[in-house]
C-alpha cells in the first residue's frame, strides 16, 4: 500500500468515525447526554487530526528523500564529459543522436523531479536552494540541446564518386573566416531564394591542401542560416575550403556537380 492510500485512510476513516460517532451521540443524547463517546469526540478529533499532520509531514520528507536521492544520480548522469565543440565538429551522426536523446532523457526525469520536490515542499516546508539548483541543471541542459540543434544535421557521405565543381556560384551568402588562432571555426551559410532549398540533396564541405583531403562532409539543408562547426584547417598555409549544395537532380549522376564557393588559407 502506498504512503498517500494509508494518509486517505487515516484522514477518510476519521471523517468516518466522526460522523458515526455525532449519529450515535444523538441517539443517546436522548437518553444519556453523559455518555463517555460524546464527551471523549472533541478529543478523540484532535487527536486524529494531530496524527495525520505528523504522518503526512514524515511521509513527504521521505518522498522528499527519495527525490533528493534520484536528483543526484540524474545530476551524475547528466555530466557528460565532453568538450561541445569537438562534439559538434566530429559531424558524426550517431553521437549527434545519441547525445541528444541522452539529454531530453535526463532533462525529461529532471523534470518530473523538480515537480515532485515542489509538490513536497509544500508540506514539509519551502528548500528554495534545492529547486533554483535542479531548475537551472535543466536550462543549462536546454541551452546544450539548443546549441547541438543551431547547427545542421550531418548525414553519411552520399559523392561517394566525388563531385565536379562549378565556377563559384551567387545562390547563396557565405563569407570566408579569416581566423587564424581558434581550433574550430563556424561556416555559416545563407540562400537568397528559400525555395531553392527544396531542390537541394545535400550541402557539402571540402577541404584539403596540396597532398591530402583534410575534411569531407555532407549536411542536410534547411531554409534559413545553415551553420557547421569544423575543425580550422585554415589555420595552415596552402588550404583550400570548398562549400556549396548539389541539386537532388544531380544526384542521378555519377559525378554531380557542386555548385560551391571556395576559400584558400595565406601561404605562409
Amino acid at each position: 500500500m502506498k504512503g498517500l492510500d494509508t494518509i486517505y485512510i487515516i484522514i477518510f476513516g476519521t471523517l468516518g468515525m466522526a460522523l458515526g460517532i455525532f449519529m450515535r451521540g444523538k441517539v443517546i443524547n436522548l437518553t444519556n447526554r453523559t455518555h463517555l463517546l460524546v464527551k471523549l469526540l472533541p478529543l478523540f478529533l484532535v487527536v486524529s487530526i494531530i496524527i495525520t499532520v505528523f504522518y503526512l509531514n514524515y511521509y513527504y520528507k521521505i518522498q522528499y528523500g527519495i527525490e533528493v536521492e534520484k536528483y543526484k544520480k540524474e545530476f551524475t548522469i547528466g555530466n557528460i564529459n565532453y568538450n561541445l565543440d569537438s562534439l559538434i565538429a566530429s559531424n558524426n551522426y550517431h553521437s549527434r543522436v545519441t547525445t541528444l536523446d541522452s539529454l531530453r532523457a535526463i532533462n525529461k526525469s529532471l523534470t518530473v523531479i523538480l515537480e515532485n520536490i515542489k509538490n513536497q515542499e509544500k508540506i514539509i516546508g519551502e528548500k528554495s536552494d534545492l529547486v533554483q539548483e535542479v531548475q537551472k541543471k535543466i536550462k543549462t541542459t536546454d541551452f546544450v540541446i539548443q546549441k547541438i540543434e543551431s547547427y545542421n544535421s550531418p548525414i553519411g557521405r552520399k559523392l561517394v564518386n566525388g563531385f565536379c565543381i562549378s565556377g563559384n556560384t551567387s545562390n547563396f551568402e557565405f563569407y570566408c573566416p579569416h581566423d587564424t588562432i581558434s581550433e574550430f571555426i563556424d561556416l555559416k551559410l545563407k540562400f537568397w531564394n528559400d525555395s531553392l532549398v527544396n531542390q537541394i540533396e545535400l550541402i557539402h564541405i571540402f577541404i584539403a591542401n596540396e597532398k591530402y583531403v583534410l575534411f569531407e562532409q555532407s549536411y542536410l539543408p534547411h531554409v534559413g542560416l545553415n551553420a557547421f562547426k569544423v575543425r580550422n584547417y585554415l589555420k595552415q598555409s596552402n588550404v583550400e575550403l570548398q562549400i556549396g549544395y548539389v541539386l537532388k537532380s544531380e544526384m542521378k549522376k555519377k559525378t554531380p556537380t557542386l555548385e560551391k564557393v571556395t576559400c584558400k588559407s595565406k601561404k605562409r
